[in-house]
């Protein structure tokens, strides 16, 4: 008896251990633990991604009454606020390819809810339009998440109380089929049963989603944040994309790097890039030029930055280029870089540069083109130099500004400079004999030279700049230093006065000065002549003079 019921026992214990793990797999419903997952993939493989980090809704094809905010955010900087008072608050945006099974996860916080329910997402089909409404989240007008099917015009809602001031995050996940339609809703990482399970919504493929409500007539006031949709469960842990900044440069130029801190990109040969970033806070000051020298002939700096909107930009480069130049006369002789002591240049948008001497012979970068904002867009403008002075031992060798020269085509200048020449004589100026052993020139910058005559007496002198000069011939004599305008070639002819012109000069006017003091004066001609007679008339009036002086003393009445 006793092993008999100890058979049946162990028979029935058999039979229970069996059927207990079937019961269990029945009674578990699916994706109990959803966060038992694989990690996060890459933002790159996800179907959509919106954190608002652009600044804009600009990745939505469709919006109305969605505003972008910093001041209700969960992630980022920026989130969009959704805020009613009867008017449709929603953004829908079209797949890039219809899908048949789908995963739409959304962060929200509810600031305020009328009596009424709000939606939060909505899955549409690919049809022409909007597409027909399929399947969507929502919060009951009694506040706990709910399920809108469109397809089977039914509504289910669950126990999951949604509490307001408070973020959560939001999955749904659908598949569309005749024979295997479904629908799976988690609320914070908890799967709701309620909401999930069969679901009739139809066969159509899924083409868009929607953000927010479109329902007119209702008052609400709900943020959302870092939205995702894919083809499989999205993690908690899953990140947005990153936003895209689209860089473009006026001109088009390759090899153009930009960085916003440690992400470079750098422009292809339409001049254009792409940077990754997470947000766009302070973006016009994150966003650089790192590198502007583009090849040994062309530096690049930004000139302007002009936004079309948060995520697109024409960086607006100026261009500049080195240039080398060489001196030549009027004649097209070379003319040694040696004797410059400095060379002025004068943009077209009045930028001046002063080379010193001891950069006269190294290149020099200047700014080439500039980009200009016109009515027909952005225009890019050459600029060209102006030759303002060259100067050579303290004279300026050319004409302000008659020489101009454009680096964007010209990279190597030849410079003309006014160099003259003189021919100098010298001759005797009283009886024009030639005369001198050579000329002493001094120059503007009171530097001198002292070149000898030739055979014939004269010597010619080139390659002086033009200015103004002094000359002196080196002869015996009276030779003064003379003031010379050098504008042209010239032949000058010097006078000097000779030893021989002066001793002729001082014996004519001697004698012009005795014979003037002579004329009309006989006494004086007398005393000369006849000295005697003349001093004894002398001696006899000087004692009548002493006796009328003797004469006066005694007439004087005594005190």
């Amino acid at each position: 008896m006793n092993d008999l019921l100890s058979i049946r026992l162990a028979g029935l214990l058999a039979v229970l251990v069996w059927l207990l793990p079937v019961q269990v797999a029945a009674l578990a419903p699916p994706l109990q633990q959803p966060t038992v997952v694989a990690a996060p993939g890459s933002a790159d493989d996800l179907l959509f991604s919106d954190g608002f980090e652009s600044g804009d809704l600009s990745l939505w094809t469709g919006k109305n009454g969605l505003t972008v905010q910093q001041t209700q955010v969960l992630t980022g900087v920026y989130a969009v606020r959704a805020t009613s008072d009867g008017a449709p608050a929603y953004a829908r945006q079209t797949l890039s390819a219809p899908q048949t099974e789908i995963y739409y996860r959304l962060r929200f916080k509810v600031l305020a809810q009328g009596t009424n329910p709000i939606d939060l997402m909505g899955f549409r089909t690919a049809s022409e339009g909007a597409g027909s409404p399929v399947f969507g989240l929502s919060i009951s007008a009694a506040g706990y998440l709910s399920v809108q099917n469109d397809v089977a015009d039914t509504t289910a809602e669950s126990t999951a109380r949604v509490v307001d001031e408070a973020w959560h995050e939001v999955q749904a996940h659908i598949r569309v089929g005749e024979a295997q339609s479904e629908s799976e809703v988690w609320l914070d990482g908890v799967y709701i049963d309620a909401l999930s399970g069969a679901e009739a919504v139809g066969s159509a493929a899924i083409g868009r989603i929607e953000l927010g409500d479109s329902e007119p007539g209702r008052s609400y006031d709900v943020v959302f944040d870092d939205l995702l949709v894919d083809t499989a469960y999205i993690s908690s842990s899953q990140p947005t994309k990153p936003v895209v900044i689209h860089i473009e440069t006026v001109p088009a130029l390759a090899g153009v790097k930009f960085a916003i801190e440690d992400r470079t990109a750098v422009t292809n040969d339409q001049g254009r890039a792409e940077l990754e970033v997470e947000h766009i806070t302070d973006l016009r000051k994150r966003l650089k030029l790192i590198d502007s020298q583009l090849s040994d002939t062309t530096r690049a700096t930004i000139g302007r930055w002009f936004w079309d909107r948060h995520t697109k930009v024409r960086a607006a480069l100026d261009i500049s280029h080195p240039v080398t130049w060489t001196f030549i006369n009027l004649e097209g002789q070379p003319v040694a870089q040696e004797r410059v002591t400095s060379l002025t240049l004068k943009s077209s948008h009045g930028e001046v540069h002063t080379v010193e001497q001891a950069q006269i012979g190294q290149p020099l970068w200047l700014h080439a083109s500039r980009i200009v904002p016109t009515h027909a867009g952005l225009l890019q403008k050459d600029i060209y130099y102006s030759v303002e002075r060259v100067v050579i031992n303290g004279t300026n060798v050319v004409n302000r500004a008659q020489q101009r020269f454009f680096p964007t085509t010209q990279r190597a200048w030849t410079i003309k400079l006014m160099f003259y020449s003189a021919r100098f004589r010298a001759q005797d100026a009283l009886f024009g004999f030639p005369l001198g052993s050579g000329v002493r020139v001094v120059y503007p910058d009171e530097s001198a030279i002292t070149v000898p005559f030739g055979a014939d007496r004269s010597v010619t002198v080139d390659q002086l700049p033009r200015g103004e000069y002094r000359v002196q011939i080196i002869a015996s004599g009276v030779s003064p230093l003379r003031p010379l305008a050098l504008t042209r070639d010239q032949d000058l002819h010097l006078e000097v006065f000779s030893q021989l012109d002066i001793a002729v000069v001082v014996t004519v006017l001697a004698s012009l000065g005795i014979g003037l003091l002579l004329f009309g004066r006989p006494q004086i001609l007398s005393i000369v002549f006849h000295p005697i007679a003349s001093l004894g008339r002398l001696r006899s009036a000087v004692a009548q003079q002493y006796m009328r002086v003797t004469r006066a003393r005694r007439v004087l009445p005594r005190e």
